[in-house]
């Protein structure tokens, strides 16, 4: 029961397969999310037709992470010539390298508090580590049940031989997230801290 997930903002009830509302309306919305693709994949966190926030994973040819507020750039949208959404913050390689890679994955998490509107994206899966950008969004949005995802025109290569591969994925916690742990590190090969969910214990 530990292991299962009840999406983005429930928690589980009442024995397996029951889910409900957390307590908080304004809870975090947070998930994991790897990618294979040359280019431009979108994630927008936000109901269809709605504001939300956008995620732009491979932009400038390849190059880039951005963070959107505003309408997703769903063509539905622009049909409706509903404003695109504002940059707010973008990240690259230090070393110049693409984020992106046809032939790989790579794995990013993602949170939106609504309650204190701080937005943060990391490198990995380990929610709260590799921080890559932070931002503290003054009029938060809260209606952040749904994540939608989209690819660019040439996010399959420039002779489009590579379809693009999205996974999303809430963020689940183990048996171990969040409680006190005793074990020597050998017990996990040395990488005890990975065992919960990257929350530190007396090890």
């Amino acid at each position: 029961e530990d292991f299962r997930s009840c999406g983005l903002r429930q928690e589980t009830f009442r024995g397996s397969g029951g889910c409900r509302a957390k307590p908080n309306q304004k809870q975090a919305a947070v998930f994991v999310f790897t990618v294979r693709a040359e280019r431009d994949v979108y994630l927008f966190l936000g109901g269809a037709g709605k504001q939300g926030y956008e995620i732009l994973v491979g932009g400038w040819e390849g190059t880039r992470i951005a963070l959107s507020r505003g309408y997703s750039r769903d063509p539905a949208n622009e049909l409706e010539s509903l404003p695109m959404a504002d940059l707010m913050m973008d990240y690259a390689n230090p070393n110049g390298q693409p984020v992106l890679n046809k032939r790989t994955f790579n794995t990013w998490w993602f949170e939106a508090d609504p309650a204190t509107g701080l937005i943060r994206l990391g490198k990995d899966d380990i929610v709260g580590h590799n921080v890559l950008m932070t931002y503290r969004d003054p009029f938060p949005l809260d209606d952040l049940d749904e994540v939608s995802v989209g690819a660019g025109y040439w996010s399959a290569g420039p002779i489009f031989a590579d379809s693009p591969e999205v996974y999303i994925c809430p963020n689940i916690g183990n048996v171990l997230q969040n409680r006190r742990i005793e074990a020597s590190s050998e017990a996990f090969a040395g990488a005890a801290e990975k065992a919960v969910d990257g929350q530190w214990g007396d090890l």
